[in-house]
């Protein structure tokens, strides 16, 4: 009797759980995977290099759209959380730069600094040799 009881204690709490589950799966979605908020960010490109902004361009990583930056700036519609990072404009396919990454903000600012490694400076020579400067 006590197996019997164990069993249909276990079917109605399987039961129970399955309606409740499937009742509040919206919350349940909500919290485990919460919906991304779109965001419109405003970056601002800190350029210590000798290549004109205009070789670069933002790109958000999860959706993979670009936009270039115009007078140091680049407005983007994007989502919060997602990740940003400065890329070269894909007009110049020869040369290959990543910039780091960073977590969109309404206002933010990505620094490009050629300085930092031997490897940037040549990636950067190369570049300026490309545009002709």
């Amino acid at each position: 009797m006590k197996l019997g009881g164990f069993i249909f204690t276990a079917l109605v709490s399987a039961i129970l759980g399955a309606v409740v589950s499937y009742s509040a799966h919206d919350k349940i979605k909500a919290l485990i995977d919460p919906p991304q908020e779109p965001l419109i960010a405003i970056v601002e490109l800190v350029n210590s290099c000798q290549v004109p902004d205009s070789a670069f361009v933002v790109m958000d990583l999860g959706t993979g759209i670009r936009v270039p930056f115009v007078n140091s700036k680049a407005r983007m519609r994007t989502f919060d959380g997602s990740s940003l990072q400065i890329q070269l404009n894909p007009k110049y396919p020869d040369v290959t730069f990543d910039g780091p990454k960073q977590i969109a903000q309404e206002r933010m600012t990505m620094s490009i600094d050629c300085a930092q490694s031997d490897r940037m400076e040549e990636t950067f020579k190369a570049l300026r040799q490309q545009l002709g400067n």
